[in-house]
């Protein structure tokens, strides 16, 4: 046999050995949402740019259609993960149950307020307007929100508080049900002001005559500056059970933040992610909506003590009893973050 020939052979057999190699299967992870909103854009990128795949990861994305429905599965085990604020965790800590925060998704309170330029003309405000003069400008407004009690009303009712407008005798907040009950009520003008997350706002404003009197993506409300709004949640149980699972997870969602804030990979991110989830919506507005609030997802997934405590505190000014401080600190780790965080330099 020739050399030329050998060494045909010896590649075939290395070959063949490869190929026959069992491939080791992904770990499968199911993630649970509300809905396909703005709020869970960072996993959403994960998913349309391969970066679960890169981890070893079969993340499979579930669209529970409500807070309730996800918090149920993931009690029940039937999702590992859940795309959630910081309050769920910490009532969920106080009710009992067996559930840690274990990194971070979005770190602004990215629900914003729009009000109509006829009320904004009516209170007197506009771009240069003080943060002290637009929280006046919420008395006498008639605001909707999409429900009574939800995240949507305690935020109407905090800025209340800073207005120092009684809620109950000098607003009147309305509950709209659904976005687009919002959006009619508030082009009919039988509502002067909503607040909601991107890209109804955005729409309102760019589209029907609404003016952005806080843009809370961008952190216009001082003491919500900061605020850990969307994070990632699991049993306690799970993240035991699965240590490596979870850091990869969040080593997948830091590649994703890395991509969000790169001037060229973002673009790639936006159009992608608006191909999958938001075709409906008009391109422009969509690129509108993705340069305003972009701002809203942090440079890593690491949590911080501070962000707990801001939100204890949010959860604390409603409520009768102030949160145990032994709840607060576990409901949550950053073990796997501080992990997953070093690759906030790679794509």
């Amino acid at each position: 046999m020739t050399k030329s020939a050998f060494f045909k052979v010896v590649v075939a057999v290395c070959l063949a050995a490869v190929f026959a190699m069992p491939v080791q299967a992904a770990d499968k992870v199911k993630v649970a949402i509300t809905t396909f909103g703005w709020s869970y854009v960072p996993i959403l990128t994960a998913a349309q740019l391969g970066l679960y795949e890169k981890e070893g990861l079969d993340v499979e994305i579930i669209n529970t259609g409500g807070g309730a429905k996800a918090a149920a599965a993931l009690a029940g085990g039937s999702v590992d993960i859940f795309g959630t604020d910081a309050g769920f965790i910490l009532k969920a800590r106080e009710r009992g149950a067996d559930m840690k925060l274990f990194g971070a998704s979005m770190t602004e309170y990215a629900t914003n307020l729009v009000i109509s330029k006829a009320w904004a003309e009516k209170a007197g405000v506009s771009d240069k307007s003080s943060y002290e003069q637009k929280l006046q400008a919420l008395k006498g407004v008639t605001i909707g929100v999409l429900s009574r009690g939800s995240g949507h009303e305690q935020l109407v009712r905090f800025l209340a508080r800073e207005a120092k407008i009684d809620a109950d005798k000098e607003m009147t907040i309305t509950a709209m049900g659904t976005s687009d009950a919002t959006l009619a009520a508030f082009m009919q003008g039988r509502i002067d002001a909503f607040v909601h997350s991107a890209p109804i706002g955005e729409r309102a404003v760019k589209d029907y005559d609404g003016f952005m009197l806080f843009n809370m993506s961008k952190g216009e409300v001082k003491p919500l500056k900061g605020f850990l709004y969307t994070a990632y949640v699991s049993r306690e149980e799970w993240l035991k059970s699965n240590p490596d699972v979870a850091v990869r997870f969040l080593r997948a969602q830091q590649r994703a933040l890395n991509v969000l804030h790169d001037p060229e990979q973002t673009i790639k991110a936006r159009d992608a992610v608006h191909a999958a989830y938001f075709s409906k919506l008009d391109p422009a507005l969509w690129t509108y909506v993705w340069d305003n609030s972009i701002g809203a997802f942090p440079a890593t997934v690491e949590v911080n003590a501070g962000q707990m405590k801001q939100a204890a505190d949010l959860v604390n000014a409603f409520q009768p009893e102030p949160l145990p401080s032994a709840v607060v600190d576990a409901s949550w780790t950053d073990d796997f973050a501080k992990q997953a965080a070093g690759l906030r330099e790679m794509q």
